[in-house]
Protein backbone atom coordinates (compact mmCIF):
# COMPACT_ATOMS: atom_id res chain seq x y z
CA UNK A 1 0.00 0.00 0.00
CA UNK A 2 1.33 3.45 -0.91
CA UNK A 3 0.78 6.44 1.32
CA UNK A 4 1.19 10.20 1.01
CA UNK A 5 2.04 12.25 4.08
CA UNK A 6 2.03 16.03 4.44
CA UNK A 7 3.95 18.21 6.87
CA UNK A 8 3.63 21.97 6.73
CA UNK A 9 6.37 23.44 8.84
CA UNK A 10 6.67 27.19 9.32
CA UNK A 11 9.05 27.64 6.39
CA UNK A 12 8.55 24.53 4.23
CA UNK A 13 5.82 22.48 2.59
CA UNK A 14 6.78 18.82 2.74
CA UNK A 15 5.28 15.78 1.02
CA UNK A 16 6.37 12.17 1.40
CA UNK A 17 5.37 9.15 -0.64
CA UNK A 18 6.13 5.81 0.95
CA UNK A 19 5.09 2.19 0.98
CA UNK A 20 4.09 0.00 3.92
CA UNK A 21 2.53 -3.40 4.49
CA UNK A 22 0.43 -2.03 7.34
CA UNK A 23 -0.80 1.53 6.97
CA UNK A 24 -2.18 1.48 10.52
CA UNK A 25 1.23 0.62 11.99
CA UNK A 26 2.89 3.27 9.83
CA UNK A 27 0.36 5.86 10.97
CA UNK A 28 1.03 5.00 14.63
CA UNK A 29 4.76 5.33 14.05
CA UNK A 30 4.33 8.80 12.55
CA UNK A 31 2.01 9.85 15.36
CA UNK A 32 4.81 9.00 17.78
CA UNK A 33 7.87 10.49 16.12
CA UNK A 34 6.32 13.19 13.89
CA UNK A 35 2.90 14.14 15.29
CA UNK A 36 2.51 17.18 13.02
CA UNK A 37 2.67 15.07 9.86
CA UNK A 38 -0.68 14.08 8.38
CA UNK A 39 -1.09 10.75 6.60
CA UNK A 40 -3.80 11.82 4.18
CA UNK A 41 -3.82 9.57 1.08
CA UNK A 42 -3.39 5.86 0.37
CA UNK A 43 -3.59 3.65 -2.72
CA UNK A 44 -2.50 0.29 -4.02
CA UNK A 45 0.99 0.28 -5.48
CA UNK A 46 4.39 -1.31 -5.93
CA UNK A 47 7.85 -0.03 -5.08
CA UNK A 48 8.22 1.00 -8.74
CA UNK A 49 5.05 3.05 -8.52
CA UNK A 50 6.28 4.60 -5.29
CA UNK A 51 9.39 5.78 -7.14
CA UNK A 52 7.29 6.99 -10.09
CA UNK A 53 5.08 9.07 -7.77
CA UNK A 54 8.15 10.70 -6.19
CA UNK A 55 9.60 11.40 -9.63
CA UNK A 56 6.41 13.13 -10.75
CA UNK A 57 6.40 15.33 -7.65
CA UNK A 58 10.06 16.24 -8.25
CA UNK A 59 9.28 17.06 -11.89
CA UNK A 60 6.58 19.51 -10.70
CA UNK A 61 9.20 21.58 -8.91
CA UNK A 62 9.81 19.57 -5.77
CA UNK A 63 13.25 19.18 -4.22
CA UNK A 64 14.49 16.38 -1.98
CA UNK A 65 15.16 17.48 1.57
CA UNK A 66 18.71 16.33 2.20
CA UNK A 67 18.92 17.35 5.85
CA UNK A 68 16.29 14.73 6.73
CA UNK A 69 17.89 11.32 7.16
CA UNK A 70 15.78 9.30 4.71
CA UNK A 71 15.57 11.97 1.96
CA UNK A 72 12.10 10.62 1.09
CA UNK A 73 10.61 13.98 2.01
CA UNK A 74 10.15 16.42 -0.85
CA UNK A 75 9.81 20.16 -0.40
CA UNK A 76 7.29 21.59 -2.85
CA UNK A 77 5.92 25.03 -3.71
CA UNK A 78 2.72 25.89 -1.85
CA UNK A 79 0.59 25.51 -5.01
CA UNK A 80 1.82 21.92 -5.53
CA UNK A 81 1.42 21.16 -1.82
CA UNK A 82 -2.20 22.36 -1.85
CA UNK A 83 -2.98 20.48 -5.08
CA UNK A 84 -1.52 17.20 -3.76
CA UNK A 85 -3.20 17.74 -0.38
CA UNK A 86 -6.59 18.02 -2.07
CA UNK A 87 -6.16 15.43 -4.87
CA UNK A 88 -3.50 13.04 -3.53
CA UNK A 89 -2.50 10.22 -5.87
CA UNK A 90 -5.32 11.25 -8.24
CA UNK A 91 -3.20 14.29 -9.16
CA UNK A 92 -0.45 12.01 -10.50
CA UNK A 93 -0.44 10.28 -13.89
CA UNK A 94 -1.11 6.56 -13.81
CA UNK A 95 -2.65 6.31 -10.35
CA UNK A 96 -6.38 6.67 -11.09
CA UNK A 97 -6.79 2.90 -11.42
CA UNK A 98 -4.97 2.26 -8.12
CA UNK A 99 -7.99 3.18 -5.99
CA UNK A 100 -6.57 6.36 -4.42
CA UNK A 101 -8.52 7.43 -1.34
CA UNK A 102 -8.27 9.51 1.78
CA UNK A 103 -6.88 7.76 4.82
CA UNK A 104 -9.44 7.71 7.62
CA UNK A 105 -7.23 6.47 10.43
Amino acid sequence: MLYMIFDKKSDTNLVKVGRAKSIEERAKSYATHNPLAELRWICQGTSGEEMRARKQILECGGQRVKKIRSNEWIEVPIEIYNHLYEKGFSALKGFASKNPRKYKG
